[in-house]
């Protein structure tokens, strides 16, 4: 017998460290691929391959393969993913799964390999921001074999995946020799559309072939699907949690129930919104693969990926904004800051707005990969590898208007206005004297253009050797990614928020209309003011207010006095008002520095006088190489595999951005600040670079040969979102608190985690085991918010100073109220008038602007830990069988949900899940019924800018999925996703603090499926 720690070698030693080490190298995939396989369909089959993967790897490995060729488990892989034991996923408004998070982290730190290449994150429908995070919901699941969650960190993989790795696997036709055909029809029919089309159509094919020697093969999928949704619900701007203090209140005074003490802590919403969006997505996804083998130590493979999914979205949104000087009446409930659950405001000559707004949101993703792999066996015992591949993440504006065009309108007859908090989606309450189209107006829009583009080149080099005690993986790697983001906000006025001279508007396209209530039904929010609500063509409105500049440009249309009063205001002189020019014309400069800053700007569609604009690139330059040993043989007279090694990776980081500068802070009325902006852009640049070490060694023992014990402990490390190092300042603005702005942060450090794995797993069937595992994190450099006075620029704040001190005096002190104050310093000044714009000046004494600049930085440390259940079991020859799994995970942070005004850090993400799915596979029918539910959990420490904290509610769901096997190649298929049509729900420190909900529906699918092949 051998002794306890001897190692002795054997070729099936050799055969598990070949397949054990190095699972993220190119030539350890091919030897993988090449191993003769019983392929076994069906659920079973599919259970079966997904437990082998997991029993035969080092470390904790999870997996899902396909049922067959072309027959992936669900119709999205995150869908699919958040069956895996410690998977749960981040949704879409349309309620489809787009991002994971695993263990704890989210999408960006999770690294998702297609054919072990490192993709660029794809953006959301809204443009994106800079996310690494790839979205699933890009790549249709008709292509993919298989895909491996790999949980522990090795040297052979890239770094990045602090929670998991994942590598997604397509067809590989040398893998699958002869002649296959496939095709796929389906209709899909989401419960929530209510504008499109009931029925969408989805169809998929999938062509594989080698010629009759197998060396030379194609293999080609392509689906193409079309999707039309809906949701509704409701959402607050903004949370202010702050001391209280009666005067503020004046107004209430003996209408306010469980009033807070003076000094104490309580939160107050800016507003709450009601809206609806309707959708329309379609997807097209081609990926091609030819490979060639000319000889038995020599195989060449060229991939082409292309994804593009396009997004189409129209929302419309109701609101009420709130004052607090004009409330009359609050009730408060307890809790670990005081919430007012009743708010009501007065205003007995009316001049509140309802405020409706309808955006509209067209983007494309599109994804693009070309890899080219070489794999060459030297001799018996060594093999290289040679892979490089470039692949392109792009989001885009679809249309002409920008990624996001808004306009907004009021009505401002309303006389009284407030909320009820109590109901799950928040009871807005209005009164308004004559609210219709008659008094119906046009007040502030935008258009928002973002073009966010990843690049990522990649050039790898491994080799095998197999030695004489084991095998050695070795390689080297350079990657350059590339993220680039272009954003340009162009903000016409139409009107000011006072509103377009109501006479100016068009009567003829406004229609009341309920349609808010009818698309948040779920929530039971009563009566929502007679049910009121306005309604129109979007392209209307919009070509009606591009015409009257048109008009305005040639004279056409002479302008009321109301009108020209605000141009003045504006700066414009007698004689410049009366050529008939609009602000617009006198800005061609300004829109022309605009226009060269980003790609392919439209030109002249909506006629700015206000633009953001900002261009910015960040560059990654990474180098690394990895040495990895493996080693087979018994210990202790059991058998035991160990892999070990160490990978280095050097990064350099520049970043890059042209931002404008703000030249002036313009006190528009009441609360309402506006930020000008300089014409001209300036450039900055900031570097950084980090370099580390990170040994891994993963160890498994099979105790029997039913029953595998393994120890895993690694470093690993997970970089950075591309918006936390810009260089730049921005996000100018000011609030009745403070004037505000961020800032990047390019010398950011990766993330850094010492990882512990424990596991046991007894293998006690066929496709049947159970396994119960612990895992430790202990992680460093966690991004933390500090905030710095900042003052780079000479621009002047009125809303603070002489002038401000001087009004507030004069009115009777902040109880008063703002829109007082600021009236004041119009009387008080002889060239304002009450109401108008008091802009900053030092001639009048107003002081430099202190911007409250917030930037990320390397602050916190945190270890969590957690234990992951799993069992698997097939009932004999029933054709029945049972998946479920359980994750319990715990942290040393939590956020103090009754401490206010300051940053505070506590891990994102962290929630306990559970899954099970139930299934029954024999005689051509397969029945698959899955239940999957993940607790609440904190989404975010500075939720709505104030500090204050988000949770997402605990959220379950239904699937059904239902084939037949009509013959030996026609199949039918049913999927019903989200069954039970839960919603989802976002809160702040209470139940009562809405941040925003959703409506959810049901998708249902129905189909068939035909082999030709």
């Amino acid at each position: 017998m051998a002794s306890p720690n001897h190692f002795k070698k054997s070729l099936l030693a050799s055969s598990v460290a070949a397949a054990v080490a190095g699972v993220s190298s190119p030539a350890t995939f091919a030897q993988e691929g090449a191993l003769e396989e019983v392929v076994v369909t069906g659920i079973r089959g599919s259970l079966e391959r997904s437990m082998d993967i997991k029993r035969d790897a080092s470390g904790v490995v999870d997996a899902i393969s396909a049922e067959d060729i072309g027959k992936f488990p669900d119709t999205n892989l995150a869908e699919s993913l958040q069956r895996i034991t410690g998977v749960s996923i981040d949704r879409t408004r349309s309620g489809e799964g787009q991002e994971i998070t695993v263990r704890g982290f989210g999408g960006t730190n999770n690294l998702i390999l297609l054919n072990n290449r490192h993709m660029p994150g794809s953006q959301n429908p809204d443009g994106g921001s800079g996310s690494r995070a790839f979205d699933f919901s890009n790549i249709a699941s008709e292509a993919v074999a298989g895909v491996e969650v790999y949980k522990t960190s090795k040297a052979a993989i890239a770094t990045g995946g602090l929670g998991a790795t994942v590598n997604i696997k397509t067809l590989r036709p040398l893998e699958r020799p002869g002649l296959h055909l496939t095709a796929s029809a389906a209709m899909l029919n989401d419960s929530t559309n209510r504008s499109g089309d009931d029925a969408t159509p989805e169809v998929s094919a999938l062509f594989s072939w080698t010629d009759d020697s197998e060396t030379f093969g194609v293999a080609l999928t392509t689906a193409i699907q079309d999707r039309h949704s809906g949701t509704g619900g409701g959402f607050v701007t903004q949370l202010n949690t702050t001391e209280w203090n009666p005067a503020v209140y004046a107004a209430a005074a003996g209408n306010i129930i469980n009033e807070p003490d003076v000094g104490e802590l309580y939160t107050r919403a800016s507003d709450v919104r009601y809206f609806t969006e309707d959708i329309e997505r379609e997807r097209t996804n081609t990926m091609l693969t030819v490979q060639f083998a000319p000889t038995d130590s020599l195989t060449g493979t060229l991939d082409y990926v292309f994804a593009e999914q396009t997004t189409r979205n129209l929302r419309k949104e109701a609101t009420l904004w709130f004052v607090d000087d004009t409330v009359t009446s609050l009730v408060f409930e307890d809790g670990p800051v005081k919430t007012p659950v009743v708010r009501i405001e007065e205003y007995p000559g009316g001049g509140a707005d309802l405020s409706f707004a309808q955006q509209l949101r067209d983007s494309t993703n599109e994804l693009d990969s070309v890899g080219v792999n070489l794999e060459f066996q030297a001799d018996d015992d060594l093999s290289f590898a040679l892979d490089f591949h470039n692949s392109t993440s792009v989001s885009e504006p679809s249309t002409f208007r920008g990624q996001r065009a808004n306009v907004s309108t009021a009505d401002f007859g309303v006389t009284l206005q407030g909320v009820d908090w109590t109901t799950e989606l928040p009871t807005m309450i209005f009164v308004a004297d004559n609210l219709g189209p008659d008094t119906m107006t046009t007040t502030r829009g935008e258009a928002d253009w973002i073009d966010n583009e990843t690049e990522i080149s990649q050039l790898q080099l491994t080799g095998a050797w197999e030695v004489e005690n084991g095998r050695m993986d070795f390689g080297i790697e350079t990657r350059d990614v590339e993220n680039q983001m272009r954003f340009a906000r162009i903000q016409p006025v139409f009107g000011d928020w006072g509103g377009m001279p109501v006479e100016m508007v068009p009567d003829n396209f406004w229609t009341p209309t309920n349609h808010i209530l009818s698309a948040i039904d779920d929530f039971g929010v009563g009566e929502f003011a007679n049910g009121a609500g306005i309604d129109w063509d979007f392209d209307t409105v919009v070509n009606w207010i591009e015409g009257l500049y048109d008009d305005a440009q040639n004279n056409a249309l002479v302008f009321p006095t109301e009108l020209e009063a605000r141009w003045v205001s504006e700066g414009l002189t007698d004689d410049e008002i009366t050529s008939g020019l609009t602000p617009a014309d006198l800005l061609p400069t300004r829109r022309q520095q605009v226009y060269d800053s980003i790609r392919d700007f439209p030109d002249g569609r909506f006629q700015p006088d206000r633009i953001w604009h900002q261009n910015r690139t960040i560059k990654e330059e990474t180098k690394s190489f990895f040495v990895q040993w493996s080693m087979s043989g018994d210990f202790g007279g059991m058998e035991a595999n160990l892999v070990t090694g160490f990978r280095y990776e050097s990064t350099d980081v520049t970043s890059t951005d042209f931002v404008p500068v703000p030249v002036a802070i313009n006190w528009e009325d009441d609360n309402d600040f506006t930020i000008g902006l300089a014409s001209e852009t300036i450039a900055l640049t900031r570097t950084g670079d980090y370099d580390h070490t990170l040994p891994s060694i993963d160890f498994d023992l099979a105790i029997r040969e039913d029953l595998k014990f393994r120890f895993s402990t690694s470093k690993s490390i997970g970089r950075a979102e591309y918006d936390d190092l810009s260089a730049g300042i921005s996000g100018f603005d000011r609030d009745e608190q403070e004037a505000n702005a961020t800032r990047g942060n390019p010398d950011l450090l990766p993330l850094e985690s010492d990882n512990l794995d424990l596991s046991l797993e007894w293998y006690y069937a066929d496709a049947s085991y159970v396994s119960v595992g612990y895992f430790e994190k202990r992680t460093n450099n966690f991004i933390g918010e500090r905030t710095v006075g900042l003052s780079p620029y000479d621009v002047r704040d009125p809303f603070i100073g002489p002038r401000r001190d001087a009004a507030e005096t004069a009115v009777g002190g902040i109880g008063a109220g703002l829109d007082a104050i600021h009236s004041q310093i119009g009387a008080a000044d002889p060239d304002l008038n009450p109401g108008d714009t008091v802009v900053g000046d030092a001639a009048k004494g107003d002081p430099i602007a202190v911007w409250n600049t917030t930037e990320p930085t390397n602050e916190k440390s945190a270890k969590f830990d957690g234990i992951e259940l799993a069992v698997q079991h097939i009932f004999g020859d029933t054709g029945f069988g049972l998946i479920a799994n359980y994750t319990i995970v715990d942290s040393d942070t939590a956020f103090d949900n009754a401490v206010a005004g300051v940053d505070q850090f506590a891990l994102t993400g962290l929630s306990d899940t559970f899954n099970v799915v139930g299934f029954y596979d024999k005689d051509g029918l397969q029945v698959r019924l899955a239940y999957n539910w993940r607790d609440e959990f904190l989404d975010n420490t500075s939720a709505t800018g104030q500090n204050d904290p988000g949770y997402t509610e605990e959220f379950e769901t239904f699937d059904l999925s239902v084939s037949y096997a009509v013959t030996e190649d026609l199949e039918v298929f049913f999927q019903g996703i989200n069954l039970t049509e839960e919603n989802e729900r976002r809160r702040g420190r209470t139940v009562d603090q809405l941040i925003d909900s959703r409506q959810f529906g049901a998708r249902y699918l129905l189909g068939a499926r035909y082999t030709f092949f």
